[in-house]
């Protein structure tokens, strides 16, 4: 993957500790905060997930998350990061209730239970305009969030989208208790 002289500059900007400790990311950043290495063959890589690949070589990781046990953005260390999907990384987000960092956002209409509940509601059949009176957003916010434009990580009921990435209602059955 990397030549032996982008190894070097590669490993230049980790800061080693431990096996169990971070291994954290000294060199450039992106937009959202994780490492950044740049090769002229490869272009622009995301730091941790160069390290996943040098420690899992016959892995192929395209298509894949690579997630941090960690929660830190800059950990390099193999030893905190596994492949996930984008699901498994935000299911990971909830249940470790790091979505954002919530307190920045206090004064929203809306907090991922509100959204778990709209999406729930949508599933069911409810209407857009009648969920947004409901919350006091506008029908739009409520559109954004089945196109999943916003809200991304909440999950929706039985972990899938009713709408396509147009807007259209994807074809769904609900099954009554009565027929389980």
């Amino acid at each position: 993957m990397l030549t032996d002289r982008q190894l070097v500059a590669y490993w230049a900007k980790i800061t080693l500790t431990s096996p169990a400790d971070c291994w954290e990311w000294v060199g450039a950043r992106n937009e959202k905060g994780y490492g950044r290495f740049w090769t002229a063959r490869y272009g622009l890589l995301k730091a941790h997930r160069v390290s996943y690949q040098l420690a899992h070589p016959d892995e192929d990781i395209s298509g894949w998350n690579v997630c941090h046990s960690c929660d830190n953005r800059i950990c390099c260390n193999p030893n905190h990061l596994w492949l996930g999907t984008t699901e498994d990384n935000n299911k990971d987000m909830l249940q470790k209730g790091r979505y954002a960092d919530w307190e920045d956002y206090q004064d929203t209409k809306l907090n991922p239970e509100k959204v778990a509940e709209i999406k729930q509601r949508r599933w069911a059949g409810e209407t857009r305009k009648k969920i947004a009176l409901e919350f006091g957003v506008s029908i739009a916010a409520i559109q954004k969030i089945d196109l999943e434009k916003t809200w991304k990580f909440v999950p929706w009921p039985e972990g899938k989208r009713i709408f396509s990435k147009r807007g259209r209602p994807r074809k769904h059955r609900m099954i009554d208790a009565a027929e389980t």
